[in-house]
């Protein structure tokens, strides 16, 4: 009867264990899924960032043209 008892107890604690390793792994999954959500929002804001930026370049590039056009008259 001890060793069945003993039997049971070891079953109930490897269950735990495999229960709280199941919790685990979710909340790893879970911070990955967010990495990998914030690495994209990251990326999409820095090509946005980047055309904003060359399209005032382009701008910029314009205004020194014209400016240089009329220190030339």
């Amino acid at each position: 009867m001890y060793d069945e008892d003993l039997l049971n107890a070891i079953a109930i604690m490897s269950f735990i264990v495999g229960v709280a390793n199941y919790n685990e792994n979710l909340t790893q999954s879970d911070k990955d899924d967010i990495m990998n959500t914030l690495d994209q929002q990251t990326k999409e804001i820095l090509i946005k960032v980047e055309e904003k930026l060359e399209k005032q370049n382009e701008m910029l590039r314009k205004i020194l043209e014209k400016l240089n056009d009329c220190n030339r008259e």
